[in-house]
């Protein structure tokens, strides 16, 4: 009996720290909402990064871009690129491809990009098209994107609200845009 209660001692806190690795939204199965529709080929251009959480992978990375191209069979070719340390540091480019996951929505990509796949689903969508916000599932990565390399501080906030709402930590968020010129 002391032994068994012994042992009980030893793994109850191991399995406690790895029951605190995920978050109570992670827990619950709770995934945030998308929209309802995007338009593919409204989607497909040239986005500029306002703000990201950081990755390990992109690390210093300044006045992002990233640009999906629709192609004959449905898939994105997908350039990212971005300036390390400073808005005029080396340039880094990673190519890959992204493909709907979920074609009711068009609203859930799975993105192979630097030798990395994962899931970034659209939670916002300006009906103009002119900013997306996009996130993963596990709500652990989140970008806000739009058309042109800066946006007021009206439009940043509401996109921020959209992520917050659905769960995301935008406290974590990293402007990346470059300053905009008077």
């Amino acid at each position: 009996m002391l032994k068994h209660t012994f042992a009980s001692l030893l793994i109850l806190p191991i399995v406690a720290a790895f029951a605190g690795c995920a978050t109570d939204k992670e827990r619950t199965g709770d995934l945030p909402a998308t929209i309802e529709r995007v338009d593919l080929d409204r989607f497909a251009g040239k986005w500029y990064e306002i703000s990201h959480m950081p990755q390990f992978f992109e690390t210093d990375c300044l006045a992002g871009t990233i640009e999906y191209t629709k192609e004959s069979d449905g898939h994105f070719k997908v350039v990212s690129i971005c300036h390390k340390k400073t808005y005029d540091g080396k340039t880094v480019i990673k190519e890959g491809t992204a493909h709907v996951l979920d074609s009711a929505s068009n609203a859930k990509f799975s993105l192979h990009l630097g030798g990395s796949e994962h899931e970034q689903w659209i939670i916002g969508l300006d009906p103009e098209y002119r900013w997306v916000v996009m996130g993963s599932p596990n709500r652990r990565s989140l970008r806000l994107l739009s058309r042109m390399p800066s946006v007021d501080v009206t439009t940043h906030d509401m996109m921020k609200a959209i992520a917050k709402e659905k769960g995301y930590e935008t406290e974590r968020l990293v402007t990346t845009a470059a300053p905009t010129l008077p």
